[in-house]
């Protein structure tokens, strides 16, 4: 028990340290603010709960626990209101859709704090190391589970929207939200499942706190994640993998409380059970979808191949044939024969944004002549780029239902260039150009090495367009 107060003082502690240094120190704006904010409530949060486990343990009194429930779920909410305003787009005022969101969860707010005030006392529970779940308590920890959920997602979809230099700065904080939030999800799901909430448990939730207080400071200070802008095509919080990962664990963890409980088995047969269904579920799945077999691709490929691929740029000095670019126009013509010579693909064609047509426009390719080919940007190929924000196949196949958009209205274009994959150019605003690539000799696709080393090239390219792009802007006559 002592050892728990410890954690949750020590942990309270940090945060509103953290708090503190956050308000002074971070140039971030009301974003620095909001995230102060939130360290502190974190903090305060965290002395509650230690006052509830003391209280416990010495007269078996639960107020205080039902008090940091209730608080628990407006400090949820802060976070998410912090995960929405980091990374906004530039032209954005306010928070867009989120705001009915946070205007849901303040009203259940109001109404939770409420019933924590008016509530009946219950009668104490013999001292001990449990807390034990009535009523409302049930409601509170699924809305707190929810916000975990979402916070973590949205903290994702800005972490992959920004441009590649800040999303280094923003790892951190990242790391420390996704941890924590993973952990406290599980501790809460075990809680519903259950309907008793250990001391421990409660105790254990401080370690990954305070290391969030400390990732998140370091980020918004030295990281300047505060002034963080994402492109208007950021990626939507739908769209990553920690939201797809908490629905698959919320749904397995359902399923095995449904067949212990109802259908009588035991958790190991439970867990039998679901894990034979899963498996025969999942094979079947990626045997008839291309989607899922590409997120697979997309989640597998840098695991196994970007080590491979970084010693590949390296041995043939991927940036050395690049030096010699004087111009965009020589940089445009030098990246199609660079990519060809470090990934062995071909042809490759170049593909940049054309703001006043609202086009991409081919201004380099391997092919001679030139394609003279011109995507309008509205187009599936690249609304998609944007979207995924890594290499895609393009295997043409009239039953790829996700792709069969590009293989309706850019298969021209496709064609004129031979491609095999399409590799997004990503700057600062978004998606600046992409290249259309080929397979050398007889195969069909690239495999997943050469698709990671174009992404990892792809960064180079990006900037060194954006610097030669803003050298010509600069000497154009006013």
């Amino acid at each position: 028990m002592s050892m728990d107060l410890l954690l949750l003082g020590a942990g309270g502690m940090i945060a509103l340290i953290a708090a503190g240094i956050v308000a002074i120190l971070s140039p971030g704006g009301i974003v620095s603010l909001i995230a102060a904010g939130a360290l502190a409530m974190l903090g305060v949060l965290e002395f509650c709960f230690a006052r509830a486990v003391f209280d416990l343990a010495a007269t078996g009194r639960t107020e205080w626990f039902v008090n940091s429930l209730a608080l628990s779920l407006p400090v949820s909410a802060l976070w998410v209101l912090l995960a929405a305003t980091l990374g906004r787009t530039r032209g954005s005022r306010g928070i867009g859709a989120w705001r009915f969101y946070l205007l849901f969860q303040a009203l259940l707010a109001a109404g939770v704090a409420t019933y924590a005030f008016f509530r009946v006392d219950r009668a104490p529970e013999a001292p001990g190391e449990v807390f034990h779940l009535h009523g409302v308590d049930w409601a509170i920890l699924a809305a707190i589970l929810l916000n975990l959920i979402l916070l973590a997602a949205k903290f994702e979809a800005t972490h992959l929207s920004l441009p590649p230099r800040r999303r280094e700065t923003f790892r951190p904080a990242l790391l420390g939200v996704l941890g924590c939030s993973g952990l406290l999800s599980y501790l809460i799901f075990s809680m519903l499942a259950t309907g008793r909430v250990d001391v421990g448990d409660i105790g254990a939730s401080a370690a990954p706190a305070s290391l969030l207080s400390f990732l998140l400071a370091a980020s918004l200070i030295r990281g300047r994640i505060g002034e963080a802008r994402a492109p208007e095509d950021r990626l939507p919080a739908t769209a990553t993998t920690s939201l797809l990962i908490a629905v698959g664990y919320v749904t397995w963890t359902a399923i095995l409380l449904w067949l212990t409980r109802s259908a009588g088995m035991r958790l190991a047969e439970g867990l039998l059970w679901i894990t034979v269904g899963g498996v025969v579920v999942g094979v079947t799945a990626l045997t008839v979808s291309n989607r899922l077999r590409r997120k697979l691709d997309l989640f597998l490929d840098p695991v196994w191949f970007e080590p491979r691929a970084v010693r590949r740029m390296a041995a043939k000095g991927a940036d050395a044939p690049l030096a010699s670019a004087a111009s965009l126009e020589d940089l445009c013509r030098l990246i199609p024969e660079n990519a060809r010579a470090l990934a062995d693909v071909d042809p490759v064609t170049l593909f940049l944004a054309d703001p006043a047509e609202r086009c991409f426009r081919a201004v380099g390719s391997t092919i001679a002549p030139g394609p003279g080919v011109v995507i309008p940007d509205r187009e599936p190929l690249p609304m998609e780029l944007r979207r995924a924000r890594r290499p895609i196949r393009l295997t043409g196949r009239s039953d790829d239902l996700e792709y069969v958009g590009i293989y309706v209205e850019n298969a021209e274009q496709i064609a004129a260039c031979s491609a095999v994959c399409a590799v997004p150019i990503l700057g600062d605003e978004g998606l600046m150009g992409f290249l259309l690539c080929g397979s050398r000799g007889t195969a069909r696709q690239l495999h997943g090495e050469e698709l990671v080393l174009l992404n990892l090239v792809s960064r180079d390219y990006a900037e060194r367009l954006e610097r030669l792009q803003r050298e010509t802007a600069r000497s154009r006559p006013l």
